[in-house]
């Protein structure tokens, strides 16, 4: 074929096997995220880490997010999903640090921003904590801050050995949107 060659930044092995070989442009090449086309690209960064995460490859995903996070640092919702991506990664105090920075850029954050936080103090077993980060979200109508919620109230009242108020805390319905 004739005309400019197209590249896909798929830079591993293990990620091209889940991009299907027909879905793929003609006179495609591969290119790695150090190259010029990939390189100053945040969203591509951001994507990129988000897949090798969920590819379990941990190493590269901290490269791929920590560059994200150095092309566009005024982009919220990237600093807070890789910061929350990171604590699962066990890179607790980067990812802490990225959520809050997170927060401080827009005070009106969404709700989830708090995951983050949630998923570190609960990790450690502050469920105390780890409870009043999931009742500072501000997603009523999300069942999952209710799951958070549930959880955390069980651990701390179980930890505390209050065993019968623990399994009442569970069992309990939630109002979930007022319904």
């Amino acid at each position: 074929m004739n005309g400019p060659k197209i590249y896909c930044a798929l830079p591993t092995s293990s990620l091209r096997t889940i991009v299907s070989p027909a879905l793929l442009i003609p006179n495609c090449g591969w290119l790695s995220p150090e190259s010029s086309c990939f390189g100053t690209k945040p969203l591509a960064h951001f994507s990129l880490a988000q897949a090798l995460f969920f590819q379990k490859e941990f190493q590269s995903f901290r490269n791929a997010a920590a560059r994200a996070v150095e092309l566009n640092p005024m982009d919220g919702n990237s600093l807070a999903f890789l910061g929350e991506l990171l604590i699962y990664a066990g890179d607790s105090e980067r990812g802490l640090s990225l959520a809050e920075r997170a927060k401080q850029l827009n005070p009106n954050h969404p709700g989830w921003y708090w995951h983050a936080n949630f998923n570190h103090a609960y990790r450690e077993g502050d469920y105390r904590g780890a409870l009043a980060c999931a009742l500072k979200s501000n997603m009523t109508v999300n069942w999952g801050r209710h799951a958070l919620i549930a959880a955390a109230n069980f651990q701390s009242l179980a930890s505390s050995g209050r065993h019968l108020q623990a399994s009442h805390a569970v069992a309990a319905p939630t109002n979930i949107g007022g319904r």
